[in-house]
């Protein structure tokens, strides 16, 4: 046996030595499904004999993307086969086959804003008001449409109520709209190229022959154009292999269809099935708190999580009183573990349900100067300065992105204003032409004349001298744009130190974009504007940084962290409240599992009694996930239990004149601080003397006449003046 071999255990060397035929690797939380995919693939390339231009690896993020690329390169002898993302994938074919769909191969690829932007347009011109009809709204049920292969004309039948017949004007409009400009957004990549392989059969036969060997990682998260796209070049030769587990599978807000994966071999009768159960990540003790957690849920296909790994601490539940407590508690637990335990900032990772609910960890990191990442906040690409050198290779590439046009005119400001542009727009719509082009011709425009004239024809002078930068390496043709366009003369008038932070910013571009062309160097500069259109901010998680990071459990997927806290595990934040309103609280838990098994040595939960949430303080229960998890190995902390500590920081809550969830508790007129009846919170587990322990259901009233109605199991529902009552916090 080779040494491809060496080192794995008998499942994974199953599944690596398994070429022919539909397949499916169930792929428990850290149990190497990375490396099985990888030799396996070289397995087929080096020893099997297929040829490595033959197999396609389809994953869902660059950073998983790049992984694969760096350990293929190192087993695989020769050229390593296509690694991309879906997105990637798309975008590479429908340059190449994209003119059959109608697009030219230059296309652009659009940001989120220039998105909204485009909507936003449309719906002023039919009139709407977009503080009733937000293009965000727009945004996300087109999105939907397209995840769903529904086409515009398609969904003009479907529509039935009235927003969703705005919906149906408005999506062939904004679908128009990205024609003209020769355009994409994210969702198009995928819708088009699906359309194209259902009713293109020479198109679909030449990829089915060509990728005779496909995989696609984390088939969990695929939704129904992913699926139509795996699937349909799959037709003819069904050497599909699919890794995943659908007890990860958190994207269903996304359009996710965990339909997918449990019916895979229902598609593929006769798959091959896999199940990788050993967990080389996580501590015994963190593994079976996951594995009791998602035994809960029934659609899942059933797997052991088994390791050999030592139990390692118990994990700690801590109660806090506030927010604000929780966060200076993990942030002195930190300090102390740099300075005393000889842990790593960087070894710590805090996740949260909602990226709002960083907010009092970041005060409380600042204030101990602790260093620290956000992810999933303000991505490098999202910044203006970056932005606008996108935008002008954007239109260099492609003159017929008008959302591009409009960025760049403007930056750095050129004496061109709003009601010229207007009027350039009316123009390039009355012609059928580009912005660029009418600017290129604005001697036509009869409604510009005079000084704004002469700035838009300095401009489109510049976009000419531009054009010789298509064939230039990308380093050096943004360098070549911040030269001729002065761009860094406008940051001079700056403060100092906000000038070298951007100037810093467009350094740091230029340098990501050399070393891109190092490690792509048959790679274009269309290649490298299509990687950046595509790049999250998740991707550009700087892993070797001293730095704890701060994080939501989606963007926590595919990591791994020595230490994990995963706080705000309260009642409507964990399981989140919409989510059990639409009934996904499968999918809740699913991503606590999820929070859970990123961590390999030391997990701590916590919760508090009250929460600054959604601008409001409110009274917060813990989330019933608690109550599935398993005592034997937790540590249970109640931070809480004195009430008066923290006392000042709650009169002064009362004085800011909080509003406060479920249950309502009015002020108290003339109160001077809160009653022990406060302490009490629902969900929290109380001692009767004659009932014993029960559960607050339900809490009225507020001082002396707090009310409350305790759950006990001997004796059933049973309601308390909580002032006047012998219950304790149990």
């Amino acid at each position: 046996m080779s040494r491809l071999f060496d080192g794995l255990n008998d499942a994974q060397r199953a599944a690596v030595a398994h070429t022919e035929g539909p397949m499916l690797v169930l792929a428990g939380p850290g149990s190497g499904k990375t490396r099985v995919i990888t030799h396996r693939i070289a397995h087929m390339v080096n020893e099997v004999g297929i040829p490595s231009s033959s197999v396609l690896a389809v994953t869902f993020t660059n950073k998983a993307a790049d992984e694969m690329r760096h350990r293929l390169a190192s087993l695989i002898v020769g050229r390593p086969p296509l690694t991309c993302t879906f997105h990637g994938f798309c975008a590479r074919m429908l340059r190449r086959y994209g003119e059959r769909a109608g697009f030219e191969p230059n296309f652009s690829i659009l940001d989120e804003s220039d998105r909204s932007r485009a909507l936003t347009s449309i719906i002023k011109e039919m009139g709407l008001d977009t503080g009733h009809f937000p293009p965000g709204k727009f945004q996300h049920r087109i999105s939907n449409l397209k995840n769903e292969l529904t086409s515009p004309a398609e969904f003009q039948s479907q529509a039935a109520d009235y927003f969703d017949r705005l919906v149906a004007d408005v999506y062939p409009r904004y679908q128009e709209r990205l024609k003209e400009q020769n355009a994409f957004d994210f969702d198009d990549l995928l819708f088009v190229f699906a359309d194209l392989l259902r009713r293109d059969e020479e198109v679909r036969t030449q990829l089915d022959e060509r990728f005779r060997y496909i995989l696609v990682d984390e088939y969990q998260d695929t939704n129904l154009a992913q699926y139509a796209i795996a699937r349909g070049m799959s037709l003819k030769v069904q050497n599909l292999c699919v890794t995943g587990d659908p007890d990860q599978s958190i994207y269903g807000w996304r359009g996710a269809n965990l339909n997918n994966i449990l019916h895979f071999e229902d598609d593929f009768p006769g798959a091959s099935v896999f199940r990788l159960e050993q967990n080389y990540r996580s501590t015994a003790n963190i593994l079976s708190i996951a594995d009791q957690l998602i035994r809960q849920n029934s659609r899942r296909k059933h797997k052991e999580l088994i390791t050999d790994n030592p139990p390692g601490s118990r994990v700690r539940v801590i109660c806090y009183q506030s927010d604000d407590v929780e966060a200076n508690a993990i942030a002195n637990d930190i300090c102390e573990g740099v300075e005393v335990g000889g842990r790593r900032f960087g070894d710590v990772a805090i996740f949260v349900r909602v990226s709002s609910l960083t907010r009092p960890f970041e005060a409380a990191f600042r204030a101990r100067h602790i260093p620290y990442q956000v992810i999933g906040g303000y991505s490098f690409f999202e910044r203006k300065e970056i932005r606008d050198v996108v935008a002008y290779l954007r239109l260099t590439l492609n003159p017929k992105d008008d959302a591009a046009y409009l960025r760049a005119v403007g930056s750095p400001p050129r004496g061109i204003g709003q009601r010229t542009l207007e009027r350039l727009a009316t123009h390039a719509r009355a012609h059928g032409i580009s912005l660029a082009e009418a600017t290129a011709n604005v001697s036509d425009v009869k409604s510009i004349k005079g000084k704004p004239a002469a700035s838009l024809r300095s401009f489109g002078k510049l976009l000419r001298e531009l054009e010789e930068i298509k064939t230039l390496a990308p380093a050096v043709a943004i360098d070549t744009i911040l030269s001729l366009t002065a761009y860094r003369d406008q940051l001079d008038d700056l403060p100092e130190e906000e000038r070298q932070t951007r100037l810093g910013l467009l350094e740091e571009m230029i340098g990501a974009a050399r070393s891109w062309s190092v490690e792509n160097p048959e790679e274009d500069l269309l290649a490298y504007m299509e990687q950046a259109a595509l790049t999250s901010d998740a991707d550009r998680r700087d892993a070797s940084a001293d730095v704890v990071t701060l994080m939501t459990l989606h963007a926590a997927k595919g990591l791994e962290f020595p230490i994990v806290y995963l706080v705000a595990f309260e009642h409507d934040i964990l399981p989140h409240q919409r989510g059990v309103e639409e009934g996904n609280e499968e999918e809740e838990r699913r991503l606590a599992f999820v929070g859970i098994t990123r961590a390999r040595e030391e997990l701590t939960i916590s919760y508090t009694q009250r929460r600054l949430y959604q601008g409001r303080t409110n009274y917060m229960s813990p989330s019933p996930f608690l109550a599935e998890l398993p005592d034997d190995f937790l540590d249970r902390e109640d931070r809480a239990d004195d009430w008066r500590e923290g006392a000042d920081s709650f009169a002064d809550d009362y004085s800011q004149e909080p509003s406060w969830e479920e249950p309502s508790i009015p002020l108290v007129h003339g109160a001077s601080g809160p009653s022990p009846a406060d302490r009490f919170y629902r969900g929290m587990a109380v001692r009767h003397p004659v009932y014993g322990q029960g559960l607050i259901l339900q809490l009225e009233g507020a001082g002396e006449d707090r009310k409350a109605t305790i759950e006990f199991p001997s004796v059933g529902p049973k309601r308390f003046v909580l002032c006047r009552a012998p219950v304790e916090p149990a």
